[in-house]
């Protein structure tokens, strides 16, 4: 018996990293056959970096415009590149390559980081367990938003980078280490709109803590990003003010409760799109005040992420890629307490809501995709309160 089970044990994480890494290479070589290599949301980093290199405005419409139509672009309208100034510097390294071989070194990139991130953050929160390891991992990049961030080229995967550094040095505490976790949360803020309860948070639990290494080390980072994109066009920051007030994103079909609000209102009324944020930033400085004593970023950051999410004002479904940080943490404790029942009900439910997302995004657009968000929050609720049963259980039975 003992024999049958350690070869299922080892064969069966084999097969799943060989299903991984096949599934991975033809989605690589399936995108690498559009030609030229995919015009979608990567031609934005890579035509402000190409712009940045030539000491040019990569908020400019002209300007991008003008070099999107030398790869092939063909709508009138350019794609804007929206990344605030403090991250516009990462289009730079993309464009010192060709578009076709930067977006080839970009895809293995993101696949690189996110089975990085997901491994770490394995590690934080299951320690040393290997059992559930490559289930999880497996099933954490097996996602619709992994794939449909993969297939545009986007951002995302450095947000969850960001909050997986975070996560690792802050428990140091160390001024150090501290310093250096701020540095890496200012990935989260690569695209400020998605887990944006995480600075609010952030500055009350800081106050409470007083451990002020992590704010000096995130605005070390931004305002080191910005200078570094000002070496290249000083008008960086006023170029991108003039973007935001002339060209503001109120046309967007975003799956978020603030697009369907202004559809259901009033889609003039632009203002609608922010309302949710006002009851969640009510909810995160009550929230965080009452566990100020208490608090713990392992265990609070993925609820930070999840109503984030639910009330951003603008979100994409490949942005909902930072779902890996709650999956895993659920994951972790349920594979640590071998809690059967659980862990088929959390990793079946995670599959078949990212099965709808891959399939359903083929015939629909964004903004049909609103329910997933408040979906993967009500799941998470659910599961925590096992999760946190099971936990002190595991610590219980540790004591006696």
């Amino acid at each position: 018996m003992n024999l049958k089970h350690n070869y299922r044990q080892g064969f069966i994480p084999i097969i799943l990293l060989v299903i991984l890494v096949t599934l991975l290479i033809g989605s690589f070589f399936y995108l690498r056959q559009l030609n030229p290599w995919f015009l979608f949301d990567y031609i934005q980093y890579w035509s402000a970096g190409s712009l940045l290199l030539t000491h040019q405005n990569p908020y400019d419409p002209a300007a991008m415009l003008a070099v999107q139509e030398t790869l092939g672009w063909t709508d009138p309208k350019p794609l804007i590149m929206w990344i605030p100034p403090w991250a516009a510097a990462l289009g730079i390294p993309l464009a010192l390559f060709d578009y076709s071989t930067s977006r080839t070194l970009w895809f293995f990139f993101q696949v690189a980081v996110l089975v990085y991130s997901a491994a770490n953050l394995w590690n934080l929160y299951a320690g040393q367990q290997r059992s559930g390891k490559l289930v999880t991992i497996f099933s954490s990049i097996l996602t619709g938003s992994v794939f449909w961030m993969l297939f545009f080229g986007q951002v995302s995967f450095l947000i969850l980078l960001g909050m997986v550094g975070f996560l690792s040095l802050i428990q140091r505490q160390t001024f150090k280490s501290d310093f250096l976790a701020g540095m890496l949360a200012a990935f989260i803020a690569i695209k400020p709109q998605v887990v944006y309860l995480f600075w609010p948070a952030l500055l009350i639990w800081t106050f409470t803590s007083r451990r002020w290494g992590i704010i000096l080390g995130s605005l070390f980072a931004l305002f080191g990003g910005g200078l570094f994109g000002s070496i290249f066009y000083p008008g960086l920051i006023s170029g991108y003010w003039v973007a935001v007030r002339t060209n503001p994103p109120t046309a967007w079909f975003t799956p978020t409760i603030g697009y369907w609000l202004r559809h259901w209102l009033d889609f003039e009324q632009f203002w609608l799109q922010f309302l949710p944020l006002i009851p969640a930033l009510i909810w995160v400085f009550f929230y965080t005040r009452h566990k100020r004593l208490c608090w713990q970023w392992k265990q609070e950051l993925p609820l930070l992420t999840l109503v984030s999410l639910v009330t951003s004002a603008y979100t994409w479904t490949h942005d909902q890629v930072v779902f890996l940080l709650p999956f895993i943490y659920l994951a972790a404790v349920f594979f640590r307490a071998n809690h059967r029942t659980m862990i088929y009900i959390l990793v079946g439910g995670w599959l078949a809501i990212n099965t709808l997302l891959f399939g359903g995004r083929f015939f629909f657009q964004e903004h049909y995709f609103a329910w997933l968000a408040p979906l993967m929050l009500i799941l998470y609720l659910v599961a925590q309160r096992a999760a946190s049963r099971i936990t002190n259980q595991l610590l219980h039975d540790e004591v006696g």
